[in-house]
């Protein structure tokens, strides 16, 4: 299984946000504190919204922690050994866009992807890959 990718909301195109659909993205932020096709709002109410504040498995709790990211990382490998939802749901996950305003940088979206395709989340350069 994979994502289609990762998409920053600060730099969207318009073909891309043409193309955007609730059945082929998710957004993965927190609640949106920036603007959404020009206004403050979400993305549609009725997407897969991956957001901690809004009840999702995969939404990341850690984001005021020293480094979330990896935090969230731990937290979601560990989910495989809990048998969390948050693991066994990652299908749903499947060849969809996964929508932040984090990327470039590192973000919790990257590490879902990554277990998407049963690997474990690494900073680039640091460690292996891992399989689940």
């Amino acid at each position: 299984m994979t994502v289609r990718g990762v998409l920053n909301l600060k730099i969207i195109t318009a073909e891309q946000m043409a193309a955007l659909t609730r059945e082929n993205a998710v957004y993965c932020g927190r609640r949106p504190v920036r603007k959404w096709k020009g206004r403050k709002a979400a993305p549609p109410a009725d997407w897969l919204v991956a957001d901690v504040n809004l009840g999702s498995v995969w939404g990341n709790q850690f984001y005021a922690r020293p480094d979330p990211v990896a935090d969230y990382a731990e937290w979601l490998w560990s989910a495989a050994g809990r048998r969390d939802r948050a693991w066994s749901d990652l299908y749903l996950l499947h060849d969809r866009w996964l929508l932040c305003w984090c990327v470039p940088d590192d973000c919790h979206c990257h590490v879902i992807a990554a277990a998407v395709e049963g690997k474990r989340w690494t900073r680039a350069g640091e460690g292996k890959e891992e399989r689940a």
